[in-house]
């Protein structure tokens, strides 16, 4: 099966975390051949979007930084514009923003229970 080929090459990737920036190129590099010669048409685009972006990807080895906070932020005012439709007062908008973000702390209180 084809399938099984991949998983000769998934172990080099378990040890990522003590790679250097060129290390992870490297590696990174080796793994898309390995799924290349397997044969296997479907991580084409994957591959392809991988090789094109693999300097911004490596960047992650270098300073171990991620943008997870960034779009943790994105996802909370994308939530807000979902639920505050029709809130005109821009006031009322922030004030939403400031308590889904600071949470309720900012004013003394605990969150209320969900059900």
């Amino acid at each position: 099966m084809r399938l099984g080929r991949l998983d000769n090459a998934h172990p080099v990737l378990l040890s990522r975390y003590a790679w250097t920036k060129a290390e992870a190129i490297e590696q990174l590099r080796a793994w898309i051949e390995k799924v290349r010669a397997s044969g296997l048409v479907c991580f084409d685009a994957f591959l392809t979007l991988l090789e094109t972006h693999l300097d911004g990807i490596a960047n992650y080895f270098r300073d171990r930084y991620t943008s997870s906070f960034v779009e943790g932020i994105n996802n909370k005012l994308k939530v807000l514009k979902r639920r505050c439709y029709g809130i005109f007062n821009v006031n009322h908008l922030f004030q939403r923003l400031t308590l889904d973000i600071e949470g309720y702390a900012q004013f003394g209180r605990t969150a209320p229970a969900t059900k």
